[in-house]
C-alpha cells in the first residue's frame, strides 16, 4: 500500500571541507536522499519521505556523520501521493 502523503524537504548540510567526499557518499547511501548542489563545505540535500518522522530521522543521521557541523531544514512540502504509470504520468 502506498502512503497517503509524500513529504518533500530540502536541507543545507555544512561539513568540514576535507570530509565532504565521505559525507556526500554517506548521504547518497541513505534512502530517499539526493544531493542537488555541493561546494565549499556545503550541500543542498533533497529528501522524499512518507512522513515527518523520516525527515527527523534523516536529519539526525546526517548530524551524526563525522565532519558534519550543521544540518538545517530550509523547505518542507506535503503532497498527496498518487500512483504513476510507466510513462511517469500520474494516475489516481
Amino acid at each position: 500500500m502506498l502512503p497517503d502523503e509524500v513529504h518533500i524537504s530540502s536541507l543545507i548540510v555544512q561539513a568540514m571541507p576535507d570530509t565532504m567526499p565521505a559525507v556526500a557518499a554517506s548521504v547518497l547511501a541513505m534512502p530517499g536522499l539526493e544531493i542537488h548542489a555541493a561546494a565549499d563545505g556545503k550541500m543542498v540535500v533533497v529528501l522524499e519521505t512518507a512522513d515527518e518522522g523520516e525527515i527527523v530521522a534523516r536529519i539526525s543521521e546526517i548530524n551524526l556523520l563525522n565532519g558534519v557541523m550543521s544540518v538545517n531544514l530550509v523547505y518542507h512540502q506535503v503532497d498527496q501521493a498518487k500512483e504513476f504509470d510507466e510513462t511517469g504520468e500520474g494516475i489516481l
